[in-house]
């Protein structure tokens, strides 16, 4: 990557991918949801970005140079990586839920709340343990 741009924005790996696939920038701007104008942009800074013409023209359309065909598994490997970690957002289970639980109340509400809390999270999380510490 040119030393110029220190900072990496993931949609240029996005739009990259795209003008791959595609071949033309008005087809690759439709696939992403670009103007065609946006998607021109965005390959004048993927070529500063990687100081190479990444794909030329000629009568069958946009075609990828060898730095573009070295770049595009690297692309689509940060690409899935980046789709998998944001399908990580995993919810609390409590049947999952292991350690101890620290629940602060004051003695009034520990007294009224606790015991039904405590009574359902046992049965929920029958692994994790409660604990509790009276304020005043």
């Amino acid at each position: 990557m040119n030393g110029r741009n220190a900072t990496l924005d993931l949609n240029l790996l996005v739009y990259f991918e795209a003008l791959f696939i595609e071949g033309q920038v008005s087809r690759a701007a439709d696939r992403v949801q670009l103007s065609q104008p946006a998607m021109s942009l965005a390959l004048k800074r993927l070529r500063e970005m990687f100081d190479d013409p990444l794909f030329v023209h000629t009568s069958q359309g946009m075609v990828p140079t060898t730095r573009a065909y070295e770049l595009i598994e690297p692309v689509r490997n940060m690409l899935q990586q980046s789709r998998e970690l944001l399908e990580q957002r995993k919810t609390f289970d409590p049947g999952e839920a292991a350690g101890t639980f620290l629940l602060v109340a004051t003695d009034y509400v520990a007294s009224l709340v606790l015991p039904g809390i405590i009574q359902r999270l046992q049965v929920a999380a029958p692994r994790a343990h409660v604990g509790n510490r009276g304020v005043r």
